[in-house]
């Protein structure tokens, strides 16, 4: 490699923010001199967190090409996320970004942990002299932990959680700093945020545009990005990324759009796919189970999977329903109709790989059922004592099983669909025509026959899953 080469590569790593090539829409951000901005983009598309981190070390060391704040000196800034666990793949961007040469001897970052230390924060030199210290903050410490000080900058990626804590941000910058939102406005409540950014003489600007190809062309460039497979991102790649996203959400995860649109059909790509595994197939079995009360509401799923590795979905095959028509069952008849399924298969309880079901049911009142008082029964009727193995798991507990996780098992079930890997028993009419009408709203007739299907795959959608103890094999 030549000496020309390797200094160049040496600055790419000192000073990594100078060199990077910008969106259209990245461009208009950093551009802007207004002190609210808003970067409302699509997910995984225009890289808003990425040039949100850029903006704020640029800020923090003085030497923004676009914006005056920031110049006269060193000041603080925070970097404010949805959660810590999200933080950590964003301070890593933050890290990427900055000049390694101009950070005090004294930070530390672990690509594992994000920066070190009890209350992380990074400082930079600034041009003036002395440092700036970018501080990060999580949504989740709530208000009495973000009023604290009065800053120069904040950045908040993705939309504050409540109108209280927008207002918490708002006042550690209303002195003489700037507050900027970066987003796609899903899975957080941003009505209150809409209002805000709307609002006649609204000092705040919406900095969005829907997803074309030229918005996937570098300023000055002529070419339009590729994407890890080297293709190029131009109108073929966007409509391929559509055609993977639910219909009724595709303006907001494609374009950043702001409202979730009424459909006819979730599950748009679902062609009633009916049929069995094939013989000699291995499978890796689970229940899910959605618990109620009322007619038609407790609903149970035995599926199959067919494991194609880590990078590809499985082929699911939905193979035994079992609920509750009159709203008569209780518990020990839930329990019966579960090992009905498996022996309707010739399985029992220990071939399978998961059991999965909801929360408690409206506990401590009449009709109210759980995980434990149907496992309970189920181990009677199979004249055991002990726990139940597998166990009975609850679906709402674990990592990321919190607020969106609905809409990302809907997603993996679409996904599914899309790729034409879902098969449907047709033992099973009502998870057909719960396939075939739900519209996507939470209190559809057929939500609680798809819960139970989401919760049947429960692992596959969070977690990757341990190898099978028990590896069942149709046609054996």
């Amino acid at each position: 490699m030549g000496t020309g080469l390797m200094a160049l590569g040496a600055s790419c790593r000192v000073r990594p923010v100078q060199l990077y090539d910008w969106l259209p829409l990245q461009d208009d951000y950093l551009r802007s001199r207004s002190r609210y901005r808003l970067l409302r983009t699509g997910n995984q598309t225009v890289g808003k967190t990425t040039v949100g981190v850029a903006d704020l070390a640029l800020h923090a060391m003085g030497i923004h090409p676009h914006r005056p704040d920031g110049k006269d000196g060193p000041d603080e800034y925070w970097l404010v996320c949805a959660s810590w666990s999200q933080s950590i793949s964003i301070q890593q961007k933050l890290w990427d970004v900055l000049p390694k040469d101009q950070l005090h001897p004294e930070t530390q970052f672990d690509i594992r942990k994000g920066f070190i230390g009890q209350h992380p924060a990074v400082r930079v030199r600034h041009a003036r002299g002395g440092y700036s210290i970018i501080r990060v903050k999580t949504v989740n410490q709530g208000g009495l932990t973000l009023a604290s000080a009065t800053v120069g900058g904040i950045v908040v990626d993705e939309p504050p959680k409540s109108a209280r804590v927008y207002t918490e941000l708002m006042s550690r910058v209303e002195r003489r700093g700037w507050l900027s939102i970066l987003m796609t406005p899903v899975n957080a409540p941003v009505d209150y945020l809409r209002e805000i950014i709307d609002a006649p003489n609204s000092p705040w600007v919406d900095i969005h545009r829907p997803l074309t190809p030229k918005e996937l062309i570098p300023v000055g460039g002529r070419s339009p990005l590729r994407d890890g497979m080297g293709r190029p991102m131009g109108q073929e790649w966007i409509d391929e990324r559509a055609l993977k996203i639910p219909a009724h959400e595709r303006d907001i995860i494609l374009h950043g759009g702001w409202d979730i649109r009424a459909v006819d059909r979730f599950f748009s790509h679902w062609a009633q796919q009916v049929g069995e595994p094939p013989a000699e197939t291995d499978l890796w079995v689970s229940i899910g189970i959605d618990h109620g009360s009322q007619p038609g509401k407790q609903a149970s799923i035995l599926v199959g999977c067919v494991d194609h590795g880590p990078n590809e979905l499985p082929h699911v095959y939905v193979l035994e329903e079992t609920g509750d028509p009159t709203g008569k069952n209780v518990p020990a008849d839930d329990a019966r109709g579960i090992l009905s399924m498996l022996r309707a298969r010739g399985w029992q309880w220990t071939d399978l790989d998961d059991a999965c079901g909801d929360r408690a049911l409206m506990r401590g009142r009449a009709g109210g059922k759980s995980n434990a008082m149907i496992a309970a029964h189920i181990n009677r009727q199979l004249g055991r004592r002990g726990m139940l193995k597998p166990m009975l798991r609850t679906a709402k507990r674990g990592t990321d099983r919190g607020a969106g996780s609905a809409l990302r098992r809907a997603r993996y079930v679409h996904w599914l669909t899309a790729k034409g890997q879902l098969t449907v028993s047709d033992r099973c009419p009502r998870t057909l025509e719960a396939l075939d009408n739900w519209d996507g709203t939470p209190r559809s007739v057929h939500k609680d026959q798809l819960d139970a299907l989401f919760y049947a795959l429960d692992r596959w959608t969070f977690e990757r899953r341990r190898p099978a103890a028990v590896s069942l094999v149709v046609g054996r």
